[in-house]
This record gives C-alpha cells, sequence and structure tokens, in this order.
C-alpha cells in the first residue's frame, strides 16, 4: 500500500491555521494504477490497483458578517488608538453550544499574498508581529482576575467541580477571610522591595467595594492572607490554565501559579543558565570561531540571566 503520508508533487496542501492542522484528514490518500503496456503503448495488463480516498469535510461555526465585523472593528481600533507595536483580539462564541461565531486577530496576514515578492519577509519584520493569533494566545486576565479571588477568599475550600484538592502535604485548612475584612489602601504597597501601586486612594475597604473601584491593594492583601493554594485551585476548577479543546491550532493552555511556582521556575532558569554559559564556553573554544554562533549564545545567556535574576 502506498504510505499514509505520500502527498503528489502538485497537489495543494494547507499552509497555516485549520487548513494544516487539519490539513491530513481534509487531503484524503491518492490512488495508484501499476499496469503492463505493449510496445504500442496498450494496457495489456493491471498489475495493481489503489483507489484514492476522498478527504474529510471540516464544517466550520465561524459566521462571516461577524467575523468581518470583529475585524473592522479591530483594525479601526488599532488604527485609532493603537501604538507602533500594539495588536488585538476578538473571540465572540455561543454559551449554549460553544460554537464559535468569531476568532479575529489584529493585524494578520493573508495566505493567498505569500507569493507575494517580499511579502513574507514583510510580515516577520514587521514590530506588529502578525503572524501572531491573538484569539489563541495565553494573556495575563488582569482585574478579572479579581472576581475569581473573591470566590477563593470566601469558599476556599469549595473548589468547582468537587471538593477541594489536598493544598499541601501538612498543611491545614485555609480559613476563609472574615465576614467583613477590611483593609487600608494608601495608593502603594511595599513587600520585598518592591511597590506595587494601585488606581486610587481608596483608604478603608472592603470587598464590595474594593470590586467596584477594582482595588489592587486590597486583592493583593487579601491574596496574602489566604495564600496562593485556594487561588490556584479555583483557577484550575474554571478551567485556566488548560486550553478550551475545540480543536484550534496553535491554542495556548495558558498557567496558573501556585506557592511552588517560583521556586520551580527559579531551578529551571538555572539550569538553562548553566547550559547557556557552557554553550558560549564551547563556542570560544572551538578551532573554528563562529561569529553568529556566539553572537546568539550571548543573546540567549543574556535572557536567561535577566529571567534567572528576575
Amino acid at each position: 500500500p502506498l504510505p499514509d503520508d505520500l502527498r503528489l508533487l502538485r497537489e495543494q496542501y494547507g499552509r497555516a491555521g485549520l487548513e494544516r492542522f487539519y490539513d491530513k484528514r481534509l487531503r484524503g490518500h491518492p490512488g495508484a494504477k501499476v499496469v503492463v503496456r505493449d510496445v504500442r503503448g496498450n494496457v495489456r495488463r493491471v498489475v495493481r490497483e489503489e483507489a484514492p480516498q476522498v478527504g474529510e469535510d471540516l464544517e466550520l461555526t465561524l459566521d462571516v458578517d461577524v467575523q468581518r465585523a470583529a475585524e473592522a472593528a479591530l483594525d479601526e481600533a488599532l488604527q485609532r488608538h493603537g501604538t507602533p507595536t500594539a495588536g488585538g483580539a476578538a473571540v465572540l462564541f455561543d454559551i449554549r453550544s460553544g460554537e464559535i461565531l468569531s476568532l479575529a486577530s489584529a493585524p494578520r496576514y493573508e495566505v493567498r499574498r505569500f507569493k507575494e515578492p517580499g511579502y513574507f519577509a514583510g510580515i516577520r519584520e514587521d514590530p506588529r508581529r502578525p503572524q501572531l493569533h491573538r484569539a489563541v494566545m495565553a494573556y495575563p486576565p488582569g482585574s478579572t482576575w479579581k472576581i475569581l479571588s473573591c470566590f477563593a477568599m470566601t469558599s476556599p475550600q469549595s473548589v468547582p467541580g468537587g471538593p477541594s484538592a489536598v493544598l499541601g502535604e501538612g498543611q491545614e485548612p485555609v480559613e476563609a477571610l472574615p465576614s467583613g475584612w477590611t483593609t487600608v489602601c494608601q495608593q502603594r504597597m511595599h513587600r520585598n522591595q518592591r511597590s506595587f501601586t494601585c488606581e486610587g486612594f481608596h483608604g478603608r475597604i472592603g470587598m464590595q467595594r474594593a470590586i467596584e473601584r477594582s482595588c489592587n491593594i486590597f486583592f493583593f492583601r487579601a491574596a496574602d492572607k489566604i495564600g496562593l493554594g485556594p487561588l490556584k485551585l479555583w483557577g484550575q476548577g474554571l478551567g485556566l490554565g488548560q486550553p478550551i479543546g475545540i480543536g484550534i491550532p496553535s491554542e495556548q493552555a495558558g498557567l496558573v501559579p501556585g506557592p511552588d511556582y517560583k521556586e520551580v521556575a527559579y531551578l529551571r532558569q538555572g539550569r538553562s543558565l548553566q547550559a547557556w554559559v557552557e554553550r558560549l564556553h564551547d563556542i570560544q573554544q572551538a578551532p573554528v570561531f563562529d561569529p553568529a554562533a556566539f553572537n546568539a549564545a550571548r543573546a540567549r545567556l543574556s535572557r536567561a540571566a535577566f529571567w534567572y535574576r528576575n
């Protein structure tokens, strides 16, 4: 039989997005016929014949009109308010069925123009990075995380989907914030030689007004009081830190850090730093010096050192 990954030279194939992700299933499988011909070119005998297989159909739930409207809105917003490196995304889905109606990213590129001279090079050099599909990237949740924090702070042991997981071996159950718990927001908080700020000066503040004012200081101190364990469990219980599983290529799962995240990340960055130090040493000791490899390794070493320090 013909190999499963066989592709004819002139056969079209998916180069990006869903077409590339589902390419093998969409293309199907070519057929083949082996025959014996005489000197006049007439077929005398069929040695073997393998019928082609038609590819599968892929039905999208995207609404073309909604998609175009979302892309136009993003383009206009970036033109009016965007910086030279700004980008944006818009996702609209049916909350009842989970069907994606719009998955827009801006700026973007057109696959059909890849054959134009200089088009692909222009995409790679564009500081706005149009090759990134921002609608499926992992982004910091910002102040929307504060709402989730309220669940963890008031019901730390009641995680969605079942009882709370163990927070840590030997760790005592976490108590919720006392009813009516308040703190003082003076627009700035210092911790471990670092300064954290708030958009306002809110004075004595409780949870309800902290939500209304989106007070950073309240949620910083409330998180300190209950610890990161309940925040991580509630985030994971609500589906954060994992892909939503709708078959979209390049979808990023994101990360929900916990109490041991800093320690694990610190060790990982330390190993990376040591590896690039050794790599740079090997390049310098090589019989033939490679300037390009040296500069690339030095850049990676500098980046690893930055993350190790921070």
